[in-house]
């Protein structure tokens, strides 16, 4: 699966009850179902879906929806927010969530960024460097 690839659900996972891998199906929903087989018995108790634990959790709209707006965001098209209502068919009404998925996708970016394991140390030890004309000394911004 794409989504698994890029890390939005997780590539296995594990059965509450004995242990085992799920497996991913589909019958109206993509859900994970445990299908090991113990003495000819399956175990079938452990389902869940998809969405569990990931940031399509709770979520009201579709999986295809939630990822054209992130991909709106990440584009930055002119008039984004509106273009993504077209694209999407989401009525006026509910252009909040536009707006929420779009203030979720600024907060993670926000927090990667502040991340100090994955933002690069530029520079030395009280050397100041120049980036986008904003001073940093030591890699972090003043």
């Amino acid at each position: 699966m794409i989504l698994s690839n890029v890390g939005l659900i997780p590539p296995a996972r594990q059965c509450q009850f004995c242990g085992s891998n799920m497996r991913i199906k589909k019958d109206k929903h993509w859900f994970w179902m445990c299908t090991r087989r113990v003495d000819g018995v399956k175990c079938n108790r452990g389902k869940k879906s998809l969405r569990d634990g990931t940031i399509f959790n709770g979520a009201m709209l579709s999986t295809q929806t939630i990822l054209t707006i992130l991909w709106h965001y990440v584009h930055h098209l002119s008039e984004a927010q509106l273009q993504c209502a077209q694209y999407t068919s989401i009525s006026d009404k509910n252009r909040s969530s536009i707006v929420k998925w779009y203030k979720f996708a600024r907060t993670v970016c926000t927090d990667w960024i502040k991340d100090p394991s994955i933002s690069p140390k530029l520079g030395g030890y009280g050397k100041i460097v120049e980036f986008d004309g904003k001073r940093m000394r030591g890699g972090y911004l003043l």
